[in-house]
């Protein structure tokens, strides 16, 4: 049985004041998967964080969630539209898994992907 490592975190940015940097590449790991709450603010932080420090950085679209709020010029925007909106910011459209399943390559970086999408 795998063992999971718990690691609590105080800011929006997991690698901020905590060992997520360490563990993995004490274990030879260069691919983080992030899932989790808020997508616009923690998701969206340690993402970012993640592929500045090189690691291949997965962001899956269907384990993360956040909540509806208003836009810079007072709009409402739905969850489901801040949602969209911070994946779409993290990943260039080239780094979006197809959704025709056909793999890609690229140099690296942070991928979103739908984990019920057929792949």
């Amino acid at each position: 049985m795998k063992r999971a490592l718990i690691i609590a975190k105080s800011v929006n940015n997991a690698f901020i004041g905590t060992s997520v940097e360490r563990e993995p590449r004490d274990l030879g790991v260069n691919e983080v998967v992030i899932t989790g709450v808020i997508t616009d603010n923690s998701v969206e932080a340690t993402a970012r964080m993640s592929g500045n420090l090189g690691f291949h950085t997965i962001v899956v679209s269907d384990a993360t969630a956040t909540f509806g709020r208003r836009d810079y010029d007072g709009v409402w925007r739905t969850a489901a539209e801040v949602h969209a909106m911070s994946l779409a910011n993290l990943a260039p459209p080239q780094n979006l898994w197809p959704k025709d399943g056909n793999s890609w390559s690229t140099s690296g970086g942070v991928f979103v992907v739908d984990a019920q999408d057929d792949k």
